[in-house]
Protein backbone atom coordinates (compact mmCIF):
# COMPACT_ATOMS: atom_id res chain seq x y z
CA UNK A 1 0.00 0.00 0.00
CA UNK A 2 1.07 3.58 -0.61
CA UNK A 3 2.30 5.90 1.95
CA UNK A 4 -0.40 9.00 2.24
CA UNK A 5 2.34 11.12 3.94
CA UNK A 6 1.94 14.80 1.94
CA UNK A 7 5.04 16.06 1.14
CA UNK A 8 6.08 19.63 0.49
CA UNK A 9 6.83 20.06 -3.17
CA UNK A 10 9.36 22.53 -4.21
CA UNK A 11 9.57 24.35 -7.67
CA UNK A 12 12.85 22.86 -10.18
CA UNK A 13 13.54 26.11 -10.78
CA UNK A 14 14.47 27.25 -6.91
CA UNK A 15 17.14 24.78 -6.28
CA UNK A 16 19.20 25.02 -9.10
CA UNK A 17 19.22 29.02 -9.45
CA UNK A 18 20.51 29.23 -5.75
CA UNK A 19 23.14 26.48 -6.38
CA UNK A 20 24.26 28.07 -9.28
CA UNK A 21 24.29 31.79 -7.31
CA UNK A 22 26.62 29.75 -4.62
CA UNK A 23 29.22 28.29 -7.12
CA UNK A 24 29.31 31.54 -9.26
CA UNK A 25 30.41 32.92 -5.59
CA UNK A 26 32.64 30.55 -5.05
CA UNK A 27 34.50 30.99 -7.88
CA UNK A 28 34.71 34.37 -8.02
CA UNK A 29 36.51 34.23 -4.37
CA UNK A 30 38.62 31.40 -5.62
CA UNK A 31 39.87 33.79 -8.16
CA UNK A 32 39.94 36.69 -5.95
CA UNK A 33 42.59 34.39 -3.54
CA UNK A 34 44.57 33.51 -6.73
CA UNK A 35 44.88 36.53 -7.57
CA UNK A 36 45.87 38.49 -3.70
CA UNK A 37 48.59 35.32 -3.24
CA UNK A 38 50.00 36.34 -6.46
CA UNK A 39 49.97 39.84 -6.02
CA UNK A 40 51.29 39.13 -2.59
CA UNK A 41 54.08 36.73 -4.00
CA UNK A 42 54.53 39.83 -6.89
CA UNK A 43 54.74 36.76 -9.31
CA UNK A 44 51.71 38.44 -11.20
CA UNK A 45 51.79 40.44 -14.35
CA UNK A 46 49.08 43.30 -15.30
CA UNK A 47 48.07 41.31 -18.17
CA UNK A 48 47.60 38.73 -15.96
CA UNK A 49 45.91 40.79 -13.30
CA UNK A 50 43.39 42.01 -15.81
CA UNK A 51 42.41 38.46 -17.24
CA UNK A 52 41.73 37.49 -13.59
CA UNK A 53 39.61 40.38 -12.75
CA UNK A 54 37.91 39.55 -16.10
CA UNK A 55 37.66 36.14 -14.58
CA UNK A 56 36.00 37.45 -10.77
CA UNK A 57 33.77 39.80 -12.68
CA UNK A 58 32.18 37.07 -14.62
CA UNK A 59 30.26 35.11 -11.62
CA UNK A 60 29.61 38.27 -10.19
CA UNK A 61 27.48 39.43 -13.22
CA UNK A 62 25.96 36.25 -13.39
CA UNK A 63 25.55 36.75 -9.61
CA UNK A 64 23.79 40.01 -10.14
CA UNK A 65 21.33 38.75 -12.83
CA UNK A 66 20.12 36.23 -10.55
CA UNK A 67 19.60 39.19 -7.67
CA UNK A 68 17.78 41.59 -10.68
CA UNK A 69 15.28 38.85 -11.49
CA UNK A 70 14.28 38.88 -7.33
CA UNK A 71 14.27 42.43 -7.85
CA UNK A 72 11.73 42.01 -10.96
CA UNK A 73 9.27 39.43 -8.97
CA UNK A 74 9.47 41.99 -5.94
CA UNK A 75 8.79 44.64 -8.45
CA UNK A 76 5.83 42.92 -10.29
CA UNK A 77 4.35 42.34 -7.05
CA UNK A 78 4.23 45.15 -6.03
CA UNK A 79 2.03 46.41 -9.11
CA UNK A 80 -0.29 43.67 -8.63
CA UNK A 81 -0.60 44.65 -4.88
CA UNK A 82 -1.21 48.24 -6.09
CA UNK A 83 -3.66 47.60 -8.92
CA UNK A 84 -5.70 44.84 -6.12
CA UNK A 85 -5.80 41.95 -8.78
CA UNK A 86 -3.78 39.51 -6.04
CA UNK A 87 -5.93 37.29 -3.24
CA UNK A 88 -4.35 37.26 -0.13
CA UNK A 89 -3.40 32.65 -0.56
CA UNK A 90 -1.07 34.24 -3.43
CA UNK A 91 0.35 37.12 -1.93
CA UNK A 92 1.05 35.01 0.94
CA UNK A 93 2.42 32.27 -2.00
CA UNK A 94 4.78 35.22 -3.83
CA UNK A 95 5.60 36.44 -0.66
CA UNK A 96 6.84 33.22 0.99
CA UNK A 97 9.03 32.63 -2.96
CA UNK A 98 11.07 36.05 -2.47
CA UNK A 99 11.19 35.32 1.10
CA UNK A 100 12.99 31.71 -0.24
CA UNK A 101 14.74 33.71 -2.72
CA UNK A 102 16.23 36.60 -0.51
CA UNK A 103 17.33 34.30 2.34
CA UNK A 104 19.06 32.16 0.50
CA UNK A 105 21.23 34.68 -1.29
CA UNK A 106 22.04 36.12 2.02
CA UNK A 107 22.31 33.20 4.34
CA UNK A 108 24.63 31.65 2.28
CA UNK A 109 28.26 31.90 3.80
CA UNK A 110 30.04 33.74 1.03
CA UNK A 111 27.84 36.96 0.94
CA UNK A 112 28.65 40.03 3.65
CA UNK A 113 25.37 40.87 4.59
CA UNK A 114 24.52 43.27 7.60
Amino acid sequence: MASKKTIKKTGSHEVPKVKILIELSRRAEREVKTLLKRSEAGTITNAELNTGLKEVAAPLKQMLDYIEATLEDVSKLQKRTELKTITTKQLSTDLHEIDRSVNLMLDHGDFPHH
